[in-house]
Protein backbone atom coordinates (compact mmCIF):
# COMPACT_ATOMS: atom_id res chain seq x y z
CA UNK A 1 0.00 0.00 0.00
CA UNK A 2 2.71 2.32 0.93
CA UNK A 3 4.25 1.97 -2.59
CA UNK A 4 1.00 2.61 -4.15
CA UNK A 5 1.31 5.54 -2.59
CA UNK A 6 5.18 6.35 -3.33
CA UNK A 7 4.41 5.48 -7.44
CA UNK A 8 1.48 7.85 -7.45
CA UNK A 9 3.68 10.90 -5.07
CA UNK A 10 6.55 10.68 -7.33
CA UNK A 11 4.23 10.64 -10.41
CA UNK A 12 2.64 13.95 -9.86
CA UNK A 13 6.01 15.57 -8.58
CA UNK A 14 7.43 14.82 -12.04
CA UNK A 15 4.23 15.49 -13.83
CA UNK A 16 4.70 18.72 -11.98
CA UNK A 17 8.21 18.66 -13.56
CA UNK A 18 7.20 18.34 -16.81
CA UNK A 19 4.36 20.76 -17.36
CA UNK A 20 6.59 22.98 -15.93
CA UNK A 21 8.70 23.02 -19.24
CA UNK A 22 10.46 19.79 -20.58
CA UNK A 23 13.76 21.89 -20.75
CA UNK A 24 13.55 22.75 -17.20
CA UNK A 25 13.46 19.11 -16.17
CA UNK A 26 17.32 17.42 -15.06
CA UNK A 27 17.58 13.69 -13.65
CA UNK A 28 21.05 12.94 -11.45
CA UNK A 29 21.71 9.16 -10.85
CA UNK A 30 25.04 8.50 -9.01
CA UNK A 31 25.93 4.85 -7.51
CA UNK A 32 28.53 4.21 -4.98
CA UNK A 33 29.48 2.59 -1.87
CA UNK A 34 30.80 4.09 1.99
CA UNK A 35 32.53 2.77 4.59
CA UNK A 36 33.02 4.28 7.79
CA UNK A 37 33.09 8.12 8.23
CA UNK A 38 33.77 8.27 4.26
CA UNK A 39 31.32 9.73 2.24
CA UNK A 40 30.76 10.91 -1.22
CA UNK A 41 30.16 14.45 -2.32
CA UNK A 42 28.12 15.89 -5.47
CA UNK A 43 28.09 19.33 -6.72
CA UNK A 44 24.92 20.98 -8.80
CA UNK A 45 24.18 24.19 -9.51
CA UNK A 46 20.52 25.50 -8.63
CA UNK A 47 18.65 27.91 -9.31
CA UNK A 48 15.98 30.06 -6.77
CA UNK A 49 12.49 28.22 -6.94
CA UNK A 50 14.16 25.22 -8.33
CA UNK A 51 12.37 21.92 -6.37
CA UNK A 52 15.01 19.46 -5.67
CA UNK A 53 13.74 15.64 -5.00
CA UNK A 54 15.95 13.16 -4.14
CA UNK A 55 15.51 9.26 -3.27
CA UNK A 56 18.46 7.45 -1.97
CA UNK A 57 18.56 3.72 -2.61
CA UNK A 58 20.75 2.07 0.35
CA UNK A 59 20.87 0.69 3.91
CA UNK A 60 22.10 2.79 6.83
CA UNK A 61 23.14 5.72 4.60
CA UNK A 62 21.62 8.93 4.03
CA UNK A 63 22.03 11.94 1.69
CA UNK A 64 22.47 15.86 2.96
CA UNK A 65 23.00 19.36 1.84
CA UNK A 66 25.79 20.08 3.39
CA UNK A 67 26.35 23.82 1.68
CA UNK A 68 25.16 26.47 1.27
CA UNK A 69 22.86 24.95 4.36
CA UNK A 70 22.53 22.03 6.48
CA UNK A 71 19.86 20.23 5.57
CA UNK A 72 19.08 16.03 5.45
CA UNK A 73 17.14 15.32 2.38
CA UNK A 74 14.68 12.53 3.25
CA UNK A 75 13.14 10.26 0.47
CA UNK A 76 11.26 12.13 -2.37
CA UNK A 77 10.27 14.72 -0.34
CA UNK A 78 10.81 17.51 -2.42
CA UNK A 79 12.51 21.17 -1.30
CA UNK A 80 11.81 24.21 -2.57
CA UNK A 81 15.58 26.43 -3.42
CA UNK A 82 16.29 29.98 -1.97
CA UNK A 83 18.93 31.15 -3.54
CA UNK A 84 20.97 30.46 -6.57
CA UNK A 85 24.50 28.73 -6.26
CA UNK A 86 26.26 25.94 -5.90
CA UNK A 87 25.12 23.13 -3.83
CA UNK A 88 26.53 20.68 -2.43
CA UNK A 89 25.42 17.38 -2.05
CA UNK A 90 26.99 14.35 0.38
CA UNK A 91 26.25 10.85 0.70
CA UNK A 92 27.69 9.30 4.25
CA UNK A 93 26.68 6.36 6.86
CA UNK A 94 24.38 7.23 9.95
CA UNK A 95 26.50 8.48 13.29
CA UNK A 96 25.46 4.88 14.71
CA UNK A 97 27.23 2.54 11.93
CA UNK A 98 29.88 4.53 10.80
CA UNK A 99 32.01 2.80 13.95
CA UNK A 100 31.46 -0.46 12.68
CA UNK A 101 33.30 -1.90 9.60
CA UNK A 102 30.89 -2.27 6.86
CA UNK A 103 30.17 -0.61 3.74
CA UNK A 104 27.29 -0.12 2.32
CA UNK A 105 26.02 0.30 -1.35
CA UNK A 106 24.00 3.13 -2.99
CA UNK A 107 21.98 4.54 -5.82
CA UNK A 108 21.31 8.32 -5.38
CA UNK A 109 18.60 9.85 -8.05
CA UNK A 110 18.18 13.42 -7.88
CA UNK A 111 15.23 15.24 -9.71
CA UNK A 112 15.76 19.57 -10.28
CA UNK A 113 12.45 20.85 -11.37
CA UNK A 114 12.87 24.34 -12.57
CA UNK A 115 10.41 27.08 -12.58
Amino acid sequence: MIKKYFYVFLLVVLTGCLYASQDDTRKYVYRGSISGYAYDEYKLYLHKNDNLLSNLKAKNLEVIIYSPVSLTLENDKPIEILKDGMYVIRVLMKRAFSRRDATYNYELSIWVCGH
